[in-house]
Order: C-alpha cells, then sequence, then structure tokens
C-alpha cells in the first residue's frame, strides 16, 4: 500500500473510531470538509461520507437549506471497513466568499435529520469572487527545509495552485494546431528572425524549453532552458522603428527591467502574458505566425490584449 493511500485510511480509521457511539459500533457517516474549527476560503467542496443515505442537504449559519449530491464512489472507506457499499461519497461545491469573514456553522441532514455538524472559519480578499488578479509566487523552504515551491493564484477555484518548479512549453491557441511552440533564439549574427522569439515546430530543444523565475510582487521571468547559461530572459519590447529588432521580443542579459517582468492573467481557460512595461499601455504577448507578410516576419511580439488565439497561451509541463 503506498505511504498516501495508507495515511488516508489511517485518518479515515481515526474519524470513524473518534465518532463511535456508545454501543461501540463505527459511525455511519463522517464531514470531512470543513473539519471542525478549520479555516477555508475560495471555492471547494462541502464533502464526506455517509454509509446510506436519502436525501442530502446542509445549511450555514441556519440560512437555506443547500442540495448535496451523494454516491461518489469511495473505495477508501469501504476498504476499512466503514460502510459495505462503495458508493458512499457526498460533496457539493460552494464559494466561501459569499459569507462574510470569521465564525460560520454547517450543519448537515439526511431527509431532513441532522447527522453532521462543524463550525469553521471563512477568510476572504473582502469580495466574493476576486477578477483580474494574477502573481506566481516562491514559498521558500516549502515543503522541507533547502526545498522551494512555486504557487499561481488561480482564479477559477478562487485559491492558490502549486505549479511546477520545472520546465513548460508556451503555446498559443492559433499554435496549437500548427503544433508549434515559443522559440526563445539568439541575438547573433545568421540567427532567424535576427534573434527574436518566435513559434516554430514544438520539438525536444532547450530554446522551447521555459521555466518562470520569481522577481516578487507576483511577477516573473520568463528563461529558456537555452538561455539560462547565457544569463537572458525574455524581453518584451515595444513595437517602434526605434527599438531592437522593431520591437520584437527577444532575450537580453536578465536585470531588474520591466520589460522583463512578467505577470500570467488569466482569460477563460487560457492565460495572456503581460510585462510590467506593457501594463500601461495594456499590450499581452502575441504568438504570430512565421511568415513573411506577418507582423516583423513572425516574430512575437507586444500588442493591444485581445481575446485573439494569438494571445491565449497555455502552459504544458514537461
Amino acid at each position: 500500500m503506498s505511504k498516501l493511500r495508507l495515511r488516508r485510511v489511517q485518518s479515515l480509521m481515526f474519524a470513524a473510531a473518534f465518532l463511535f457511539g456508545a454501543s461501540g459500533a463505527m459511525a455511519q457517516s463522517f464531514l470531512e470538509n470543513p473539519a471542525k474549527n478549520s479555516l477555508v476560503s475560495g471555492i471547494s467542496l462541502v464533502s464526506g461520507w455517509k454509509c446510506t443515505a436519502g436525501v442530502l442537504t446542509f445549511t450555514v449559519d441556519g440560512g437555506a437549506e443547500n442540495p448535496i449530491s451523494y454516491g461518489t464512489p469511495r473505495s477508501d472507506v469501504q476498504d476499512s471497513g466503514a460502510c459495505a457499499g462503495i458508493n458512499v461519497g457526498f460533496g457539493a461545491l460552494l464559494n466561501w466568499g459569499l459569507f462574510s469573514d470569521g465564525q460560520h456553522t454547517i450543519r448537515l441532514f439526511d431527509d431532513g435529520v441532522e447527522f453532521a455538524s462543524a463550525d469553521f472559519v471563512v477568510t476572504t480578499f473582502g469580495t466574493d469572487f476576486l477578477s483580474g488578479a494574477s502573481g506566481i509566487y516562491k514559498l521558500t523552504n516549502f515543503p522541507a527545509a533547502g526545498q522551494d515551491a512555486l504557487v499561481r493564484w488561480d482564479q477559477s477555484s478562487q485559491n492558490f495552485q502549486i505549479i511546477k518548479n520545472g520546465y513548460y512549453r508556451l503555446q498559443t491557441v492559433l499554435s496549437e494546431s500548427r503544433g508549434e511552440c515559443l522559440e526563445s533564439n539568439s541575438l547573433t549574427a545568421g540567427a532567424t528572425l535576427e534573434g527574436a522569439a518566435f513559434m516554430d515546430t514544438c520539438s525536444d530543444v532547450t530554446g522551447q524549453l521555459w521555466k518562470l523565475v520569481p522577481l516578487g510582487d507576483g511577477y516573473v521571468q520568463l528563461q529558456s532552458a537555452l538561455s539560462e547559461g547565457r544569463g537572458e530572459c525574455l524581453e518584451g519590447n515595444a513595437v517602434a522603428q526605434t527599438s531592437t529588432l522593431g520591437g520584437a521580443s527577444f532575450m537580453a542579459a536578465c536585470g531588474n527591467f520591466t520589460g522583463q517582468a512578467w505577470k500570467i492573467y488569466p482569460r477563460g481557460n487560457y492565460l495572456q502574458l503581460q510585462t510590467q512595461d506593457a501594463e500601461s499601455r495594456d499590450e499581452c504577448l502575441e504568438g504570430n505566425v512565421f511568415a513573411a507578410t506577418s507582423t516583423l516576419g513572425g516574430a512575437s511580439f507586444m500588442s493591444t490584449c485581445d481575446n485573439v488565439t494569438g494571445q491565449l497561451w497555455k502552459l504544458v509541463p514537461q
């Protein structure tokens, strides 16, 4: 048995043992989330298990009754011997931001009869749904000393999520069907597009493997595996005749520059990439199409932010 599965079973057995009745019979239900005296935020599940159930509902602070779906498989519950059946899980998605900061009480009912309750504490950002926020942050010495973790604000779940501290490919909606990814390139003689970053056929090359380097305040630098040894990061640039490469995005020596400080914003199911320098101009990174008739010959560049497929990016873990 894996350590994770063992911990889950041990936790389940502890919860069941804690709920033993005077007769010594094992409890027939358990509310797992929110746990008693827990802190909750964002959007998450009211969840747990019950061996048999009619119509399940819940209330918060004695308010209106809300339905709970019942019947999801819980092999861990069955394996522990708590229930004979397997489809005993229940759950309901809830936005905790709809409640005020502070302590609240949840009560669960089966055909109108209460079978579980818990006091918990809600924390929010002062709004029921935070929109337009973005940021990637480094947690130092977590989950253990000498280790770091990256977390990114996720609008859909209204919470922070762990992101891989490794390499990604950068791909737009426009480039998906063509199988193309962002190529970092190099400002050297004879380089494609004189060294501008551009969309190229996705392949196992270091110029297409990107990592996110936190700068603080939610900003990151974008650095490819190819550019690490040279200490170079992606520069957003500004389209103008006087700009380097006419304004194409390119790799430049990493530094504390607003053109290299990127934020990654949600846009539907995808992301938009914007530099600190481009915020006042409301410009986002455009993947473009490599062709003589394309803007700057197909180099990636900063353009007015819009809901266009060339600006809708996804991070593909490698």
